[in-house]
């Protein structure tokens, strides 16, 4: 299985732009943000960093977004015992229409979904699948009503770090790319890459963890289980590590930008899901796929028995330690979802 392959970019969700969220199984507390500035014994001083945090408020979002172009907020409303409010931004860049779902505003969001329509009608569940796999993402799913779209989610229950918004932007710069053709992005990158995000920084965050660095990283894994860092290639660092007895392999990205150097923007946990009885075959898997939060599935094409698991995680300018423990929980938890492809239940 080609790891290298199956790079960023692998949040998959169910439904956006008809306005459906789906609950996440086992999902970390939607309770207020921590506060960022205690200090925590268990850290390292070698391993922290000081960074400056995003906000994180329906209106920070907004200005993020309109550094890009137009944007504006939407309808917002309050699912019952939810704890906050659920915005809707839409945005435009060159001419092509996203949106980013804000979940449990209150009044910062602890939930981020961002979205891109594909307009490529005619893809059925097996061009889906090579489409994701070749572009290294899982992030083009089909709704319900047959729209095609490209998402990208992420759990922000304590507050990313500014430069942290600024690559989930990126990421949604690279796959509008990916979509829609080069030159159609390259104005907007430019812009980002000169003005940065359009919003004042919230209050400075201590005690966070660098993990964007691999050692950094390979630290905090080892304190969970075995891992052991494979560096044969420095520009692609891995960590190899067995999560409840799963061989889960995270890989590093973004660690060559000058946005974000000497440490790596994003962590991919991805891990292989051997089926006992052969292909479950890309229908299945795009029907998981719908019913996925945060993480997504995909199949090898050389090894159709193979459906490969990832879950994409934005670490630039490092996070706090409660997000580090809620991702490797929501991993475990995507892990547990997903045991039932490895120990043949949807086999037949």
């Amino acid at each position: 299985m080609r790891i290298a392959a199956f790079g960023a970019s692998l949040g998959v969700t169910l439904l956006l732009l008809t306005i459906v969220s789906t609950p996440l199984a086992a999902e970390p507390s939607r309770g207020d943000a921590p506060d960022v500035q205690a200090d925590d014994p268990q850290v390292a001083p070698s391993i922290e960093t000081v960074a400056y945090l995003f906000r994180g408020e329906p209106q920070h979002w907004l200005a993020a977004a309109e550094s890009l172009g137009a944007a504006e907020l939407l309808q917002a409303y309050r699912p019952e015992n939810s704890g906050g409010e659920n915005v809707f931004l839409r945005g435009d860049i060159e001419g092509f229409p996203y949106v980013v779902f804000l979940e449990f505003c209150d009044p910062a969001c602890k939930r981020v979904s961002f979205n891109l329509h594909v307009d490529e009608p005619d893809l059925d569940a097996e061009a889906i699948n090579r489409w994701n796999f070749e572009r290294r993402t899982a992030g083009v799913i089909e709704n319900d009503n047959g729209v095609l779209l490209w998402k990208f989610e992420q759990v922000t229950e304590a507050p990313p770090t500014l430069l942290g918004a600024h690559v989930m932007f990126k990421i949604l710069l690279e796959a509008h790319q990916n979509l829609h053709g080069d030159a159609i992005t390259e104005a907007a990158h430019s812009l980002v890459d000169a003005q940065g995000l359009r919003s004042p920084p919230h209050l400075l965050g201590i005690n966070l963890l660098k993990m964007g660095d691999p050692e950094t990283a390979l630290a905090f894994l080892r304190a969970k289980g075995p891992a052991e860092l494979n560096s044969a290639d420095p520009a692609w660092p891995m960590i190899i590590a067995e999560i409840d007895g799963v061989r889960t392999f995270i890989a590093f990205y973004g660690c060559g930008s000058a946005l974000t150097a000497p440490e790596c923007s994003t962590l991919a946990f991805v891990t292989i899901l051997k089926s006992p009885c052969g292909p479950i075959g890309a229908d299945r898997v795009a029907q998981l796929n719908q019913r996925t939060r945060y993480g997504g599935l995909v199949i090898d094409p050389a090894d159709p028995d193979e459906v490969i698991l990832g879950l994409d995680w934005v670490v630039a300018g490092g996070v706090h330690r409660q997000m580090a423990d809620g991702y490797f929980g929501l991993w475990r938890s995507l892990l547990r979802q997903h045991r039932a492809i490895a120990e043949g239940s949807l086999c037949g």
